[in-house]
C-alpha cells in the first residue's frame, strides 16, 4: 500500500455528477476509509479517481476509471477478437 497519497473521487451516470468532485484529499494510511455514495438508482456509474501526489510531492496526475453496475443494470462486456 502506497502511504501519503493525494486524490480526488469523481462519481457520474449519463454524464451527471452523482458524488464530487471532491477537493483534493489527502490519506496518509494509503487507503480510503468512510467513503460512502448513495446511488439514487438503477444502471450503470462511472468512477474516476484522480492521484495528484505521492510521498507529499505533486505528480502528473493520474486517474483510473471505472463501472459499476447497480441493481439489474448490464454492463458491455469487451468482446475478444478470434482468429479464424
Amino acid at each position: 500500500i502506497q502511504e501519503h497519497i493525494d486524490y480526488r473521487v469523481l462519481v457520474t451516470k449519463e454524464g451527471e455528477n452523482i458524488f464530487g468532485p471532491i477537493p483534493l484529499t489527502h490519506t496518509s494510511e494509503g487507503v480510503i476509509k468512510g467513503l460512502t455514495v448513495e446511488f439514487p438508482e438503477k444502471g450503470i456509474y462511472s468512477v474516476d479517481f484522480d492521484v495528484e501526489g505521492i510521498l507529499f510531492q505533486p505528480i502528473p496526475k493520474e486517474t483510473v476509471s471505472f463501472d459499476i453496475a447497480v441493481g439489474e443494470a448490464q454492463q458491455d462486456q469487451p468482446t475478444t477478437p478470434t482468429n479464424g
